[in-house]
């Protein structure tokens, strides 16, 4: 699972640099920079809990534009279909 970790720090990048506000910024990347490091270290359960984790926080995002969080739900995405096919290769029929 580590090989997915870059790529969520290059989405967390791409939605520090669209976000104005500090504060939301700080704890979006925050969330993602968490989930890569589950992933890097290769910790499923772990990895599972932070997925949700920056889910639920970009969910509650009410003032910031779907745009703006777009980089990151897409990797958020693509993370969590990687993770099944790796933990669960039989699973993943798409």
């Amino acid at each position: 699972m580590s090989v997915l970790s870059p790529e969520l720090h290059d989405a967390a990048d791409i939605f520090a640099q669209g976000v104005a506000d500090a504060a939301l910024r700080l704890k979006a990347v925050a969330a993602v920079n968490n989930l890569a490091d589950q992933l890097l270290a290769g910790n499923v359960k772990e990895s599972r809990d932070a997925l949700y984790q920056a889910r639920v926080l970009l969910t509650n995002l009410d003032a910031t534009s779907s745009i703006d969080v777009a980089p990151v739900v897409l990797a958020l995405n693509y993370i969590e279909r990687r993770m099944t096919e790796i933990l669960d290769p039989g699973a993943w029929h798409g």
